[in-house]
């Protein structure tokens, strides 16, 4: 039977799902060190500035958390990396600004930008340029984002530009062509996975985030689960989430080492698939004809012997 852990512990939401609808921020070191260049950034009107991380280690959480905490002289602008023109970039800014889109009829870059700098003059707003997954965008929308960082209006300097990405963004940076954009950067800041000291505030922090009552997790879990994520919170996330479905399966709400070890038996077990009972079906079918045609040479005394024999050799050879 499948018991759904949020129910059987009375939770109002699963602390270690991916859909999380809480999104809990928890400030690691490594997070209020993040935070802390990325305003010292904005502080300095320069350039551009890189977020590096591996997947799931909490990039877009910290970005988020970064914009929340944005003065009223900013507005934030998160773009992710699926556009494939200038002209996307900037209609995707008009339209995460809340502005009617620009007529691109017979108007060339230079003058959108002109158009869309002045407005900001106007309404005495800076933008800050967030580009998540910013490996996802080819070359030429890197550069061409990196280039407002330069835009300006009399004193006025309008963009603000953050490229948040994994290692395959570093890789990128480094190809022909991309000069432009690394003499531009002015604060690089890589993203770490969380200590071993961290995690244990870190999942306690999920569990109270979902008024959990019950569920515990020992210490040797805790462990287990960091040396087998290697600090990386989605990943981390993964394996809570599985252990406490396994919990509530088994009526438990202690999630200890051993559980966790049970989960892992539990995914190396194998079970019949569905292929398998496909073929033994076709091949009991054949031995059936077979055995048909053989009864009819041999006769019905040596029959039952054949039929045992070979139909447990077949099964035996099949199943796990």
């Amino acid at each position: 039977m499948n018991v759904e852990p949020v129910t059987y512990f009375g939770l109002t939401d699963n602390p270690f799902s991916q859909d999380m609808s809480l999104e809990p921020f928890y400030e690691t070191q490594s997070a209020k060190e993040a935070l802390k260049d990325l305003s010292f950034f904005l502080s300095i009107r320069e350039g551009i500035a890189l977020l590096i991380g591996e997947d799931g280690i909490g990039k877009t959480t910290l970005i988020k958390r970064f914009t929340e905490r944005l003065n009223s002289t900013y507005e934030a602008v998160i773009i992710f990396g699926k556009l494939e023109s200038e002209n996307e970039v900037i209609e995707t800014i008009y339209e995460k600004l809340g502005w009617e889109r620009p007529s691109l009829n017979g108007k060339s870059r230079k003058k959108l930008l002109q158009d869309l700098v002045i407005k900001l003059f106007r309404k005495k707003r800076e933008l800050v340029v967030i580009v998540d997954d910013a490996q996802n965008l080819n070359s030429n929308l890197l550069i061409f984002l990196s280039y407002l960082s330069d835009l300006q209006f009399s004193l006025f300097r309008p963009f603000h530009v953050v490229f948040s990405g994994n290692r395959t963004f570093t890789e990128r940076l480094m190809e022909k062509g991309m000069e432009a954009l690394i003499e531009r950067v002015s604060v690089i800041h890589v993203v770490k996975p969380l200590r071993l000291d961290e995690v244990k505030y870190y999942l306690n922090y999920r569990l109270n985030m979902v008024s959990s009552l019950f569920l515990q997790i020992k210490r040797k879990a805790i462990e287990k689960a960091f040396y087998v994520s290697e600090g990386n919170p989605s990943r981390m996330n993964e394996i809570l989430n599985k252990a406490i479905s396994l919990a509530a399966q088994r009526g438990t709400a202690l999630i200890n080492e051993r559980l966790l070890n049970g989960m892992e038996e539990d995914s190396t077990k194998k079970v019949p698939t569905d292929s398998k009972v496909s073929v033994l079906k076709v091949i009991l079918l054949v031995m059936l004809y077979a055995l048909l045609i053989y009864t009819i040479i041999i006769g019905p005394n040596n029959f039952l012997d054949f039929w045992r024999e070979n139909l447990f050799h077949t099964i035996k050879g099949l199943l796990p």
